[in-house]
């Protein structure tokens, strides 16, 4: 029976089987063959209830994995032209989070010297795009490593714990000049994890 106190299908199939062995005789018919069939009948409904119950966890799957896309946050920012080293900001992290960070050089990056460029977390400051140098930082290309182009794969995704901030590093020699748009895709993992633009 159901929580609700009526009878689910199998119930009522079972009733059809007892009521079928009064029936066969006022029929003529023997009571084996009607019975076999709504036996087979029962079998073929638990068959199909177990199909469904293989298509609802598929359904619970794809609704799942539509609750957990990716969401998008950006930071456009000026290098600053101060003394190196120098640390800035670009993401707080709350909770823990996974991330795919790219980012795209609207003004060429410039120095008086060998300038280097790189994006991570405190303790890991390359971890999330590698350290490259300033000649390969141009106008309009896109950075997800140490070699920038018009054209990249998709970076491979990082997860962040302990609410992480993301940073760029830049060190060697000051920046003169160069502004970088940085674009992070982000899902949660703990029930707090949250990115927002420093």
């Amino acid at each position: 029976m159901t929580k609700a106190g009526k009878p689910t299908k199998y119930d009522i199939v079972d009733d059809v089987l007892t009521d079928t062995a009064d029936m066969q005789p006022k029929l003529g018919t023997p009571v084996a063959d009607v019975s076999t069939d709504v036996a087979a009948v029962k079998a073929d409904t638990v068959s199909i209830e177990a199909k469904i119950d293989t298509v609802d966890g598929v359904v619970d799957s794809i609704l799942l994995d539509t609750v957990t896309l990716y969401q998008k946050v950006s930071k456009a920012i000026t290098l600053s032209l101060a003394a190196v080293p120098v640390t800035e900001n670009l993401f707080t992290v709350t909770g823990e989070v996974e991330i795919i960070v790219v980012g795209y050089i609207d003004t060429a990056v410039t120095s008086g010297g060998a300038l280097t460029l790189e994006v991570g977390i405190s303790g890991n400051t390359a971890g999330i795009i590698a350290q490259t140098v300033v000649g390969n930082l141009l106008i309009n290309l896109l950075w997800v490593d140490a070699t920038p182009a018009t054209l990249v794969s998709n970076p491979s995704a990082k997860i962040i714990a302990n609410s992480a901030t993301i940073i760029h590093t830049i060190a060697g020699v000051d920046a003169t000049a160069g502004a970088i748009t940085y674009y992070c895709w982000w899902k949660a993992l703990s029930a707090d994890g949250n990115v927002a633009a420093a």
